[in-house]
């Protein structure tokens, strides 16, 4: 007689004495399985990378099918390098550059800031590439975004289409805000727009209850219950531009707000999956991952841009490869591809200020972005002005 399979405190059944050797075979098999994937799932988890490097090199030397999500936010071509103008004040004892509350008199000082170029003769011949050569390291049910805004989308759109198939093609998400000069002779840009593919069109992560809900607009024409529990967003996608004086600002330009990355990651990943940033600035990305307990692997070409990932990110020690982190000693060896190594940055000593962005009087400009204090939900315009 056959005794019964009875669960054990692992999870796995126990195997009783008269059972057949076939059904022995399937219990050890089952459970080869099950610690193969559990420890599949802490590899994952425990994948934390910063690479310095061109990503056209790196991409093809990293695993297969590793990243369950690839978000990437590359240059918009823009064709001026993008930078962000910060200052260093000072309090001093002397006449000074500016007064302030109770009379006291501060000196000013331009502070080195992050900057890249941003200017491309054929931006889909640089970027078409690059996405493709990732896409081998996207999991069968990954997703990829494409963070554009209205300069190069159109065409990527079409080059992704191409590449892809529109059966892959699953949203065009339009990220609305409201920061910075309007001008006077056109309508002010104020949208970036981000582009969603599957790599399986009938099997992707998406996970519906995961997102985060946003107020009604007219809370009194629905129920109280509604009321309370929000509405789930769309394809527009309503949260500010983070202050020049916040807490999550970094200083380097063009940087995304949380709250984005938040969103995406959540329903578009799974706890213990890795996402992948290629274009990774720095560092938004991973900083979403690892609140919501995903690895990251980032890798940008700027020797500043991976300093400040470094140093975001610190506290959940990345392996960093390519470069040596300004708060760490040693590093590991660089790739033979990867021979580019950083400057040390300046280690501001006094309490530090941005200088509010200039207006933008080019057509569809980039946005100038910067931190907000604390991680604002995205939300429609009435609650987001």
């Amino acid at each position: 007689m056959v005794s019964s399979l009875a669960p054990s405190a692992n999870g796995m059944k126990s195997v009783g004495r008269n059972e057949t050797s076939e059904t022995k075979k399937e219990v050890v098999r089952a459970r080869s399985a099950f610690r193969a994937a559990r420890k599949g799932r802490s590899l994952r988890r425990a994948m934390k990378r910063i690479i310095l490097g061109d990503n056209a090199e790196v991409l093809p030397t990293l695993p297969e099918g590793f990243a369950r999500l690839i978000y990437i936010d590359p240059p918009f071509n823009t064709g001026e390098a993008q930078r962000r103008e910060r200052i260093r004040v000072v309090t001093t004892d002397g006449e000074g550059d500016r007064g302030g509350f109770a009379g006291r008199r501060y000196t000013v000082s331009k502070v080195e800031s992050g900057s890249y170029e941003d200017d491309f003769g054929d931006f889909e011949a640089f970027l078409m590439p690059r996405i493709e050569s990732a896409l081998r390291c996207l999991a069968p049910d990954g997703s990829l975004f494409v963070h554009l805004d209205c300069r190069e989308v159109h065409y990527i759109k079409v080059a992704l289409d191409r590449l892809l198939g529109r059966k892959r093609f699953k949203n065009e998400i339009i990220w609305a805000y409201d920061f910075g000069g309007r001008p006077k002779n056109r309508w002010p840009a104020k949208h970036d727009t981000i582009l969603w593919y599957t790599k399986d069109p009938n099997d992707y992560v998406f996970h519906f209850d995961e997102m985060d809900r946003i107020p009604y607009m007219a809370p009194g024409l629905v129920s109280k219950e509604k009321a309370e529990r929000g509405k789930t967003p769309t394809d527009v996608w309503w949260h500010t531009i983070v202050p020049t004086g916040g807490r999550e600002k970094t200083g380097y330009p063009t940087q995304k707000p949380l709250g984005v990355l938040n969103r995406i990651i959540k329903v578009h990943s799974s706890p213990g999956d890795v996402v992948l940033d290629f274009f990774a600035g720095s560092g938004t990305t991973g900083e979403a991952a690892v609140r919501h307990d995903r690895g990251f692997v980032l890798i940008d070409s700027n020797p500043e841009a991976v300093q400040v990932a470094a140093a975001r990110l610190s506290a959940h020690e990345p392996e960093c490869t390519g470069f040596l982190p300004a708060s760490r000693e040693a590093a590991p060896p660089v790739p033979a591809t990867q021979t580019t190594q950083p400057t040390q940055p300046t280690q501001p000593t006094q309490e530090e200020s941005s200088a509010p962005p200039p207006p933008r009087d080019e057509p569809c400009a980039a946005p100038e972005l910067s931190p907000h204090a604390q991680e604002a939900p995205l939300c429609p315009p009435s609650e987001a002005l």
